[in-house]
């Protein structure tokens, strides 16, 4: 009797065990929906952005703002402003 007890609550623990092992998953595996989610929503984005780089206008205009470029021939001009 005190065998078949102990087996039975021995499996009671472990189906407790199981279930909450198999919920823990479950919220993982939403968790890792919503950041796939997030990821594909970032991965369209910068696609988009992508096709915006190789438009030479684009290229040209960063060329000139952030990189300070001029085409041959130009002349740059600085201006310094005292305070």
């Amino acid at each position: 009797m005190f065998v078949a007890v102990a087996a039975l609550l021995s499996l009671v623990g472990l189906y407790i065990s199981r279930t909450l092992r198999i919920a823990d998953l479950r919220a993982e595996l939403a968790a890792l929906g919503a950041a796939e989610a997030q990821a594909e929503i970032h991965q369209d984005a910068l696609r988009a952005q992508l096709l915006t780089v190789n438009d030479s206008e684009v290229v040209e205009t960063a060329a000139r703002s952030l990189l300070g470029l001029v085409y041959p021939g130009e002349e740059k001009v600085i201006f310094v402003y005292e305070e």
